[in-house]
C-alpha cells in the first residue's frame, strides 16, 4: 500500500497519470465551494470500465437536522441554503445527486447507481438509550437508500459511475505528427462516444501535435497497461 499526500486537483499530475480500478471520495466534496475541480481529477483518475464511488450531503433536505433537533427558525430558513454548520462546527454544502451525475457524466463516467445514507438514524444523539435492535436498525436504513422518496430524504447520497471503456477496433496504424519530422506509430483505438483514440505503441511519453487529417489533440491521459492515450477531435466538428 502507498499513501501519497496531495491536494484533490493535482492527484492525476503528482500520481504520474496513473488510472484505478476504483476511486472512492467519500465526505469531502462537502468541504469544498466548488467541486469542479476535484471532480475532474476523480474521472482522470479512474481507468476505462473502473469504478466512481462519491458519498457528499444531500443539499434538498437542509432542514431536516434542524427539525430534528427542535430549532424550527433555523430549519426554515434551511429551506433556500446549500449550506449549513456540520456536528464538527464547519461550515458545508450540500449538492444536488442530479447535478452531480450530469457533471460526473460530463467527464466520461457514466452515473449507474445512486443511494441514500442516514435518513430514519440521522437525528440520533449520543446520549440516546442502546435499545435498538442493530440488524434490523441496518435493514431498514438499506431498504431506505433504495427505494423513492426515501433515499431522497436522506441525509447524505452515495453516487456510483463508471468510466467508458476503451474498445479496440480493427483497422489500419495511423500516423500522427507530433512535431516537424518526427513520427508515431499510433494504434487506434474507439471511444465511448466514436471519438478515434490512438495509442502510443512506441512508448514515448507524451503526445503533442496534429494527425493525418487535421485533427487536434485535446488532452493526454494515461490507457491501460501503461498505454499513452491521445484523444482526437476533428477541428470541423
Amino acid at each position: 500500500m502507498r499513501l501519497v499526500e496531495v491536494r484533490g486537483e493535482n492527484a492525476p499530475e503528482v500520481l504520474d497519470r496513473e488510472v484505478f480500478g476504483g476511486v472512492l471520495c467519500h465526505g469531502v466534496l462537502m468541504y469544498l465551494d466548488d467541486p469542479a475541480p476535484v471532480l475532474d481529477s476523480l474521472c482522470r483518475l479512474t481507468a476505462p470500465g473502473g469504478l466512481l464511488s462519491i458519498v457528499t450531503k444531500n443539499v434538498e433536505v437542509m432542514a431536516m437536522r434542524h427539525a430534528h433537533e427542535g430549532d424550527w427558525a433555523a430549519a426554515l430558513a434551511a429551506f433556500d441554503s446549500d449550506r449549513q454548520v456540520n456536528g464538527l462546527g464547519v461550515d458545508t454544502r450540500g449538492d444536488h445527486v442530479d447535478a452531480l451525475s450530469a457533471m460526473i457524466a460530463d467527464r466520461g463516467v457514466d452515473p449507474i447507481a445512486w443511494y441514500g445514507v442516514r435518513l430514519f438514524t440521522d437525528g440520533w444523539t449520543p446520549d440516546r438509550p442502546v435499545t435498538d435492535p442493530e440488524d434490523l436498525v441496518l435493514q431498514v436504513e438499506l431498504e431506505a437508500s433504495r427505494r423513492d422518496p426515501y433515499r431522497r430524504l436522506s441525509r447524505l447520497f452515495h453516487l456510483l459511475g463508471r468510466r467508458h471503456p476503451l474498445r479496440k477496433r480493427t483497422a489500419p496504424y495511423h500516423r500522427l505528427r507530433v512535431s516537424p519530422g518526427d513520427d508515431r506509430e499510433l494504434r487506434p483505438l474507439c471511444g465511448p462516444a466514436g471519438d478515434l483514440l490512438l495509442v502510443d505503441v512506441s512508448g514515448h511519453d507524451r503526445l503533442v501535435g496534429a494527425g493525418d487529417h487535421g485533427d487536434e489533440v485535446r488532452e493526454t491521459e494515461r490507457g491501460t497497461h501503461d498505454e499513452r492515450v491521445a484523444v482526437v477531435a476533428d477541428t470541423d466538428a
